[in-house]
């Protein structure tokens, strides 16, 4: 998932084969009416003024890179944690003293609405973090600005998972629908599959309240001082992800200290 200059160069050659299909329809079906009744119908070709071309192509890339973008990190065992209802930079900004760990919120978002290995959504008031079942240690802060500043948005790559969960999902797929006034919305173009994390019980083997706890997750022997929040002295670690926003990150039982490194 990590290799974005190959998954770039994969991308380029899609939208090339794109660009080709386009160049092979508009043939068929300028000489062909029923083709063409066919083909204009669901598209904004009888509007005035008519899109910007250029606009609606980057957009189309911009589709195109969000569903290969989302079905690289599905097929690498990465989801979407969602914590509902948090914050997560204004929790650590006036409660971070109480928290497990710092996690490198409480200065504000950038302008993709990120810090640490968080993303914020101020819509729902949601904070989501990916989460790699197989490496919960891994950080994707630079990942996701990367991806962000070179090929999809927060809200198609994001956002579209959870308003697609929210909707119980597609089975068959994403579809993309042209509006008259050319505008384009997708449903379920990004697939990633989202968990809740578990903020109701302490509980070792619940991390999430929907999906199947990772191996790693949970106690890890014993761990002392600065790797385990401020505690002192050698005592029971509680493992988390490195973007956990479950109910350890508001503290652990007595001698338990959580880790998130």
């Amino acid at each position: 998932v990590t290799q974005w200059a190959n998954l770039a160069n994969e991308l380029a050659t899609l939208v090339q084969r794109y660009q080709g299909n386009i160049s092979s329809i508009i043939p068929a079906t300028v000489n062909n009416i029923t083709e063409f009744i066919d083909f204009a119908s669901t598209g904004a070709f009888s509007i005035n003024p008519l899109p910007d071309a250029s606009a609606q192509s980057d957009i189309l890339v911009q589709i195109l890179n969000t569903f290969v973008i989302a079905r690289a990190f599905t097929a690498n065992n990465v989801v979407l944690a969602q914590a509902p209802d948090t914050d997560i930079n204004d929790l650590q900004a006036t409660a971070g003293d109480e928290l497990a760990y710092d996690t490198g919120c409480g200065h504000g978002y950038d302008e993709y609405s990120i810090c640490g290995p968080f993303w914020f959504d101020p819509r729902v008031k949601t904070t989501f973090s990916l989460d790699n079942l197989g490496e919960m240690t891994k950080d994707y802060h630079d990942d996701m600005r990367t991806i962000f500043s070179n090929w999809t948005t927060p809200d198609m790559l994001f956002g579209n998972a959870y308003r697609c969960a929210k909707s119980g999902g597609d089975a068959n797929g994403p579809t993309i629908r042209t509006n008259s006034d050319g505008s384009v919305e997708i449903d379920c173009l990004s697939d990633i599959k989202i968990c809740t994390w578990n903020q109701e019980s302490l509980d070792f083997d619940k991390e999430f309240s929907d999906c199947p706890m990772q191996g790693n997750f949970g106690t890890r022997g014993v761990c002392s001082g600065g790797d385990c929040g401020d505690s002192e002295g050698s005592i029971i670690g509680v493992n988390v992800p490195a973007g956990y926003a479950g109910i350890y990150l508001y503290g652990a039982p007595p001698n338990y200290c959580v880790c998130n490194t």
